[in-house]
């Protein structure tokens, strides 16, 4: 904690200007919160002021004080209006002592001095009111840009989350375009009629693995629409087969077109008679290349149920 002697020095570079922007301010908002504190200011000011007045600074002060104290209007004003009371003072006391007896003019003496401190008190507090007023607004106004920039980021990220939101609108726009050219591919197909139905099948499956859909085939149904989601491949045709688990082969069918989904995934659709598929477990693989030497890409399961 500071001293009174570490207080007094801190309050002198203040009014010298010879603190950094930060030390300024825990100044002024010292004494914006402390009346105590702003009193002894306002007091240590006019003590300089009178000193540099009467000719009482040491030449180190004294150049210190016109250097920096000088710099300010309101201060060069205030200590001219000092100098005059001064010179007011100093002719009127000596009209006075002309005419005056002894007694009386060591009365006349103390009055003098007490009128110029208690005027250089007046301008002195007059200055730091003003001061002090200047120094509110630029804290008001500091907020205010902060809030203003605050309101500023949020606009920005509003603005990035609308793009981004517009963005994943076109995309899922373009993905239902492009099932909906797969299905009307489907429905243009010799094999398909209004009585197929659709299965989506999830994520390829590794060999051996427990993980399958139930495919539900009422007995209405004459075909039905199989939809397989593969990852991110460069290759433009596909081979897709359907066996039992035993590798007995139920349907096959080669050069499927791959269309691409919003998420630049692909997605193969094919369709077969629902008479093929009778109550029990399937497998489809999707492979690329020659059919007979063809990449394996894809494996898929699930499990029929005629209804």
């Amino acid at each position: 904690m500071i001293g009174k002697a570490g207080q007094k020095r801190l309050m002198v570079q203040y009014l010298f200007g010879e603190l950094s922007a930060s030390e300024r301010a825990e100044v002024e908002d010292s004494y914006l919160k402390d009346g105590d504190v702003f009193q002894e200011l306002v007091s240590l000011e006019n003590e300089i002021v009178d000193r540099y007045v009467l000719d009482k600074l040491s030449a180190p002060e004294r150049q210190r004080f016109e250097r920096s104290f000088l710099t300010n209007p309101a201060r060069r004003e205030m200590v001219q209006t000092a100098k005059s009371l001064l010179s007011y003072s100093a002719a009127a006391e000596n009209a006075m002592l002309l005419s005056t007896p002894e007694p009386r003019r060591e009365w006349w003496r103390l009055s003098r001095e007490f009128r110029i401190w208690g005027a250089q008190f007046g301008a002195a507090a007059a200055f730091l009111i003003v001061i002090a007023g200047m120094f509110w607004l630029l804290l008001i106004n500091r907020r205010l840009a902060d809030e203003l920039e605050n309101l500023q980021g949020k606009e920005a990220a509003a603005v990035q989350d609308r793009r981004a939101l517009q963005e994943q609108v076109q995309s899922l726009r373009a993905d239902l375009s492009q099932r909906d050219s797969a299905i009307r591919q489907i429905v243009q197909s010799p094999a398909y009629d209004r009585n197929t139905i659709s299965f989506t099948l999830g994520r390829g499956l590794s060999r051996g693995s427990s993980q399958m859909g139930n495919l539900v085939i009422p007995a209405h149904a004459s075909s039905v629409s199989l939809h397989m989601i593969i990852g991110r491949d460069p290759h433009p045709h596909y081979n897709v087969s359907v066996t039992t688990p035993d590798g007995r082969s139920v349907w096959s069918r080669g050069n499927v077109k791959g269309q691409p989904t919003y998420d630049r995934n692909k997605e193969i659709a094919v369709a077969l008679p629902s008479r093929l598929l009778q109550e029990g477990d399937y497998v489809v693989r999707v492979s690329a290349g020659n059919t007979d030497a063809g990449q394996d890409l894809a494996g898929y399961a699930f499990h029929v149920i005629r209804r």
